[in-house]
């Protein structure tokens, strides 16, 4: 297959282009060429450098690239309607979307049929705003998307006990130092390694199953948020040391700018994978402490 991955600089969507190219697929990229991110690591691969929001643009890249399949590491609106108006011009359409768009969850585990949320999450109205744009345009694009949960591996910082991704968490957990909590640190939080959520798109596009469905891409079962925590703090030779505050203690002492991240970590994240097992046998590598550690690990030398 010839495949184009928008946003193959980033850290999914140069995992996504390799792990294509891996599985012996041609691959291209489409990025902004702002010479940061994961360039070096697809610098092999042939690339065009543009907005992919401008449509001139954009539709001159798939009218002239004949793709079997676009994938869309990080989806907009506005590509999506570019997509769906001109559908002959290439095979089918990848979108990552994530299983925050489900958030808060009614039941557990959550699978494909669970509805849109119900509130807002900081950083995950565009991420409905995309899902609802490929709904709207169903009918002219030939889609599927992978929802995958919290994303882990090389490259990023691993979530913290606050809702973010800082640095210091991981000192923290290797020197001992105690850490909040919110609540008594049993809510669930389910991780995938980045790995495995790009040889997802690779076996997703090479079964003919997915058209017109959405996947859940997660880890095989979710651990409790102080166990998560505990695993990151074994993984960095250090000992877990915690204790619990109510949320609005925890806003008292990190700030409200903390507040959307940590809204966000204290809903339930459990969600079933059946479905793309079943479909296009799913089935990740990484164990859930596996994927744990490895993020760890690598962030920990990037620190050092």
């Amino acid at each position: 297959m010839k495949v184009l991955v928008i946003g193959g600089t980033g850290w999914v969507g140069h995992n996504v282009a390799l792990a294509f190219e891996h599985a012996g697929h041609e691959v291209e990229i489409l990025c902004r060429g702002r010479g940061h991110g994961f360039d070096e690591e697809v610098s092999f691969l042939p690339r065009h450098q543009g907005d992919k929001t401008d449509r001139a643009f954009l539709a001159g890249v798939l009218e002239a690239g004949e793709y079997d399949v676009v994938v869309d590491s990080v989806p907009v609106p506005a590509v999506i309607e570019t997509l769906a108006e001109m559908p002959d011009s290439y095979g089918r359409y990848l979108h990552c979307g994530s299983t925050g768009v489900c958030t808060p969850l009614q039941y557990l585990p959550a699978d494909e049929e669970h509805p849109f949320a119900t509130k807002s999450y900081e950083g995950f109205g565009g991420k409905v705003r995309a899902d609802q744009a490929v709904f709207d345009h169903s009918e002219e694009l030939r889609w599927t998307i992978l929802r995958p949960c919290c994303i882990a591996g090389p490259g990023k910082f691993p979530l913290d006990n606050i809702g973010g991704r800082r640095p210091d968490f991981l000192k923290d957990l290797r020197e001992g130092k105690e850490i909040d909590l919110p609540g008594d640190g049993s809510v669930p939080l389910q991780i995938v390694h980045v790995k495995d959520l790009a040889r997802a798109f690779v076996q997703a596009a090479e079964s003919g199953a997915t058209y017109g469905e959405v996947y859940h891409i997660c880890g095989a079962h979710a651990l409790p948020l102080w166990r998560y925590c505990e695993v990151n703090a074994e993984a960095v030779g250090g000992t877990l040391r915690w204790k619990g505050l109510s949320f609005d203690g925890m806003i008292a002492k990190y700030g409200e700018e903390i507040r959307g991240g940590l809204t966000f970590l204290v809903e339930p994240m459990c969600f079933t994978t059946e479905k793309a097992r079943n479909d296009f046998g799913f089935a990740p590598e990484f164990t859930t402490e596996g994927a744990i550690r490895d993020c760890a690990r690598a962030a920990l030398f990037q620190l050092s």
